[in-house]
C-alpha cells in the first residue's frame, strides 16, 4: 500500500466520520477492496433509504446472540464476531442455541449488533438476535422516554384482544403494545423485532406505544438507516467484495446494499472447512 492509498484512506474515514471500530474494519479488508470503497462509496444509499429518527439505544461491550442453530461451532462464531473486532469472551449458552460475547469495547460490539442482528445463519428459516446485554436501564425514569424511538421484541401479543408488550432493548419494564398504534400491519407475532415510537401514561405511570413499526422489512430498513454512516460503508464494502470476488466466506449479501446474512457452518467437531 502506498502512502498516497494511505493518505486517501485517512481522508475518506475523516471525511465521513467513521469511529475507531469502523475504521479498524475497514483496515482489516484486502488492499483492493478497501482502494474500490474510497474510490466508489458517495453516500447514496443511506439517501435511498431516507431520514429516520435515531434509535435510543445504552450500548455496551457485551452481546447476546440468539435464535442460533442446534451445534453451531463456537469456534465458527467466534471467527465470525472477530470481523468486528476483538473478541474477549465467547460462550455458548445451553442448550447451544444461544451465546454471550464480550468484545473489546462498545464500538465493536455495535458493529456486530449493526451487521449481524436479523440475518439469517445457514439452514435457519428464521433470523438470529444480537443484542446489546449490558445492564437494563432500571434508573432510566419512563416519562423521560416519552417521544423516543426504540427497538424491541414482541413478549406477548393477544390477537383477540388487540393489545400485548414488547420488551424494549435497554429498558427494564415492558412496554405496553395496542393495536391501534400499529401503523403497517394488523397484528404481531411474539418474537417477532418492531419499532415503536414511546408514549408515557402518567395516569398509569406505564411506558406505552404510539406508533408501532412492525414489517420485518420496514424494521431493517429503519435499523440500516438509524445506524448511519457506519454501517452503510460496510455493507456498501460487502457489496464491493461480492463484485470483486474477494472477502470472507462467512459473508454473502442478500442483494447489493444489504446487510450481511450470517453464514455458520455447524459442524458438530468446531472444525473449520478446509
Amino acid at each position: 500500500q502506498s502512502e498516497q492509498q494511505r493518505e486517501l484512506f485517512r481522508y475518506f474515514c475523516e471525511v465521513w466520520k467513521l469511529d475507531n471500530a469502523s475504521v479498524a474494519w475497514m483496515a482489516r479488508l484486502k488492499q483492493e477492496v478497501r482502494a474500490a470503497v474510497v474510490e466508489e462509496f458517495d453516500g447514496s444509499t443511506l439517501d435511498e433509504l431516507g431520514q429516520r429518527a435515531p434509535l435510543r439505544s445504552w450500548p455496551s461491550e457485551n452481546i447476546c446472540i440468539t435464535d442460533l442453530p442446534h451445534g453451531v461451532a463456537p469456534v465458527r462464531l467466534r471467527t465470525l464476531l472477530e470481523q468486528c473486532g476483538t473478541v474477549k469472551q465467547c460462550h455458548m449458552l445451553a442448550p447451544g442455541t444461544s451465546a454471550f460475547v464480550q468484545m473489546a469495547d462498545a464500538e465493536q460490539a455495535r458493529i456486530a449488533v449493526e451487521d449481524f442482528h436479523g440475518q439469517s445463519p445457514a439452514g435457519l428459516t428464521s433470523p438470529m438476535s444480537v443484542r446489546f446485554a449490558g445492564p437494563k436501564q432500571k434508573d432510566q425514569a419512563g416519562d423521560k422516554l416519552d417521544g423516543a424511538w426504540m427497538s424491541g421484541i414482541v413478549k406477548v401479543w393477544y390477537p383477540d384482544r388487540g393489545f400485548g408488550f414488547v420488551s424494549a432493548d435497554g429498558y427494564t419494564a415492558d412496554v405496553f403494545a395496542y393495536r391501534d398504534a400499529l401503523s403497517d400491519t394488523t397484528t404481531l407475532e411474539v418474537g417477532a423485532p418492531v419499532i415503536f415510537q414511546a408514549e408515557w401514561n402518567a395516569s398509569k405511570a406505564q411506558l406505552s406505544t404510539l406508533i408501532i413499526i412492525g414489517l420485518r422489512e420496514s424494521v431493517e430498513s429503519w435499523v440500516r438507516a438509524s445506524a448511519g454512516i457506519g454501517l452503510a460503508v460496510r455493507s456498501f464494502s460487502r457489496a464491493v467484495m461480492e463484485r470483486m470476488q474477494i472477502g470472507l466466506p462467512e459473508i454473502k449479501l442478500q442483494h447489493p446494499g444489504a446487510p450481511a446474512v450470517v453464514l455458520l457452518n455447524t459442524n458438530q467437531a468446531g472444525i473449520p472447512p478446509a
